[in-house]
C-alpha cells in the first residue's frame, strides 16, 4: 500500500518564520550532513550547540 501526502510550498525561509512565533531569539545554522547529524558532523554540531549554550548562560 502506498501513500501519498501533499505539503503545502514550505520553503526554509516560512518555515523559519512559524518557528519565531515560539522562539524569537531562532538560530538558523545549514549543516551539510545526513539524517545522522551528531555523526556525520560531530565538530559542526558540538560548536554549534557550545554557541547557543553560551548565549543562554
Amino acid at each position: 500500500m502506498t501513500y501519498t501526502i501533499t505539503l503545502p510550498n514550505v520553503t526554509r525561509e516560512s518555515a523559519t518564520a512559524v518557528e519565531r512565533a515560539w522562539a524569537p531569539d531562532l538560530t538558523y545554522q545549514p549543516i551539510q550532513a545526513g539524517h545522522f547529524m551528531a555523526e556525520e558532523k560531530p565538530t559542526e554540531i558540538a560548536t554549534f550547540i557550545t554557541g547557543l549554550a553560551a548565549r543562554h548562560a
